[in-house]
């Protein structure tokens, strides 16, 4: 999502090989399994979801005005709220918290609580913690 955000921006379009090139920079760990027939799969799977479409008849794409809100979206989503509450689940006891906590703290907590009361219905907590 990151590398279609970024080539985005360009006015030309671009090719499922400029996707795979643009993620290899920025994943270098996961670069032996992508390949541009990887791309070229992700792509359709994303026109199917109205995120990227065709530009004309060439094998470039572009993201649609739906794509870029929903991508913004899924990285905010990943980064900034799915990261941290998953960082939160790994540590069996928080460190001390201050006496005033922010809104956004108390709601992390919170989801954090929520999540592990959901592990432990499934029977996880043992395997995350």
């Amino acid at each position: 999502m990151k590398a279609l955000l970024e080539l985005s921006t360009k006015p030309s379009g671009f090719t499922s090989g400029e996707v795979e090139e643009k993620y290899s920079q920025i994943d270098q760990a996961s670069t032996q399994n992508y390949n541009p027939r990887k791309a070229s799969y992700d792509l359709r799977k994303l026109r199917d979801k109205e995120i990227v479409e065709r530009k004309g008849n060439s094998r470039k794409y572009r993201i649609t005005s739906k794509g870029v809100s929903m991508i913004a979206a899924i990285i905010v989503i990943r980064e900034k709220i799915f990261k941290p509450i998953v960082a939160g689940i790994q540590k069996k006891k928080l460190a001390r918290s201050p006496q005033n906590l922010s809104k956004i703290d108390q709601i992390y907590i919170s989801a954090r609580d929520k999540i592990l009361d959901i592990c432990n219905e499934y029977g996880l907590v043992g395997v995350i913690m």
